[in-house]
């Protein structure tokens, strides 16, 4: 049998044994590190009666202890340089963390999580533009249910692949969590989000973020306005995602510069706001055709400068539009007449759609089968459709054309063009007219590419006289009647002379002679296979 004194000397560790039984593990820090300077710091932790520990990392004898710490507790700082800082619950409780704007340079790193039972996180370590989080363990966020902004503004945060153990079931609002986080790119794809409602902005600005997180359970989410605004590298699939309780999509993917990924099956039937949702996406063209927006509010500029699109939207309901206008949706897209055509005819025979809306179609053009179409939103639901151009032809330029300018002085049109790139190119034929719809050949002007190709910048111009038939007739009657002889062929040569004075004359007053009038200018590429497409039209301007 052991001495009585014995059994007594092991009685604290049997003690301690049994105490880390029942809690399963020993109690370890939150660890950061910090950039101090003398003569104190405040640190932003939220609790009571918690312990802090700190050390001077260049001297570990530098040091001191604070065993009832409370919310915004200052700690003495001897000497400046670089801190470690530990804390954990000890007598009390440490149960959150927010930093405050004089300590944004401060923190370095975060090295543990430890095993705080965090309850408050939100904005906890926002715009810590030099902080990184080298900790390997992860946060205990069972009671958490807010991760707003954490990240917020944390241009250094790269982080490791532990931010994918993280346990984010209890978690419900994660907006803004990476927004401006520019090197971030973890896999974050097996993160709990079955109860989360708001992603608003989530990846603002998280420039690097790349990561497949399609199989995200979104189906309780109800904002994703901002969640890939500027998030320039995302292309990821997310086509699977439930966006059933989604109200808001404003800017979701607007200067997601790389995204291009089918979402045509998303269910959109509760969202109110897309506007700029792809403004400046420049790679987005899926059709969305089937989406379902019964409740769409608003969509200015939703497309615009995405120099990708070139889908049909007219199957789009535009019932709920609440300020019954369209501005600058299309503006600066690829959309060729033909979807245009389609998304017109879409909305014209749909009853649901709204009468009195304005349309802004800058840039588009329509052919003749759209003529009806479009003239029956005009006339019989009295919508306002302005900027658009008509054309007699569908489809691309085989010429990359740049400016194109008619100007107008006292006796001629000066008409120039230039051309980025051609391909396969013979000559183009300088058109004119008074309406904008039809059109007159005025003049030609051959190819400078060699062999109809090149990829270098050329510059054409082309001088339209007003009246050039006047002179050429007066020439041509003088010579008909001193030199031709007999009276019958004299006067066969000089009716035909009239009759084509006459005919040239009427085009050239339609077009020219009335200096206030109208006049517009296109310019018809010519192939060397004889296929031929029209350049956009522009107004001619005096000066």
């Amino acid at each position: 049998m052991k001495p009585l004194k014995e059994c007594f000397t092991n009685i604290p560790i049997l003690l301690l044994l049994l105490v880390l039984s029942v809690t399963g593990k020993a109690e370890s820090p939150f660890i950061t590190r910090w950039n101090l300077t003398a003569p104190a710091f405040v640190y932003p932790g939220i609790g009571q009666q918690y312990t802090i520990e700190w050390e001077l990392v260049n001297d570990p004898q530098v040091k001191g202890v604070i065993e009832d710490a409370g919310s915004q507790q200052e700690i003495p700082i001897p000497a400046n340089g670089e801190y470690r800082i530990k804390a954990y619950n000890g007598n009390g409780v440490l149960s959150g963390f927010l930093i405050a704007s004089n300590n944004y340079t401060r923190l370095l790193a975060i090295e543990q999580w430890g095993t705080i039972q965090w309850t408050k996180l939100d904005r906890a370590f926002t715009t810590s533009i030099n902080m990184d989080v080298t900790a390997t363990d992860v946060p205990d966020l069972s009671q958490v249910t807010s991760l707003s902004g954490i990240f917020m503004n944390c241009p250094k945060l790269v982080g490791n692949a532990s931010f994918a153990r993280w346990n984010t079931a209890s978690v419900r609002d994660m907006s803004w969590m990476f927004s401006g986080a520019v090197l971030f790119d973890q896999d974050i794809s097996s993160w709990n989000t079955e109860n989360v409602t708001t992603m608003r902005g989530m990846f603002q600005d998280a420039k690097s973020f790349n990561q497949p997180i399609g199989a995200w359970k979104t189906q309780n989410v109800n904002s994703m306005e901002n969640m890939f605004y500027n998030a320039e590298q995302f292309n990821k699939p997310i086509g699977d995602w439930n966006t059933g309780r989604v109200v808001y999509m404003s800017a979701m993917f607007c200067n997601a510069f790389s995204f291009n990924q089918p979402i045509g099956s998303w269910n959109v039937e509760s969202v109110r706001t897309i506007d700029n949702i792809f403004l400046n996406a420049k790679k987005f063209n899926q059709n969305i055709n089937a989406w379902h927006t019964i409740s769409l509010q608003t969509m200015a500029s939703a497309f615009k400068g995405d120099s990708a699109f070139n889908q049909p939207i007219g199957n789009w309901v535009l019932q709920n539009l609440y300020d019954k206008r369209i501005l600058s949706v299309f503006n600066g897209t690829s959309m060729d007449c033909e979807n245009y055509a389609a998304t017109l005819a879409g909305w014209a025979d749909n009853p649901l759609t709204p009468d009195g809306i304005t349309l802004d179609a800058s840039g588009l053009s329509y052919n003749a089968a759209a003529i009806p179409i479009r003239e029956k939103l005009v006339s019989e639901k009295g919508w306002t459709i302005n900027n658009d151009q008509y054309t007699e032809v569908c489809g691309v330029l085989p010429v990359t054309f740049g400016p194109v300018t008619a100007v107008q002085t006292n006796n001629s049109i000066i008409v120039s063009w230039k051309t980025f790139s051609e391909a396969g190119c013979d000559r183009f034929i300088i058109q004119a007219s008074v309406d904008g719809k039809k059109f007159t050949d005025m003049g030609t002007v051959k190819s400078k590419s060699r062999d109809g190709n090149s990829s270098e910048t050329l510059s054409y111009d082309y001088e339209l006289p007003l009246l050039p038939m006047t002179a050429a007739f007066n020439i041509a009657l003088l010579t008909g009647c001193f030199f031709v002889r007999k009276r019958r062929l004299l006067l066969v040569f000089c009716s035909l002379i009239a009759l084509i004075w006459l005919s040239c004359a009427r085009n050239k007053t339609e077009i020219a002679a009335n200096s206030k009038q109208h006049k517009f200018i296109r310019i018809a590429q010519i192939d060397k296979d004889r296929s031929y497409r029209y350049s956009k039209v522009v107004k001619v301007t005096e000066k």
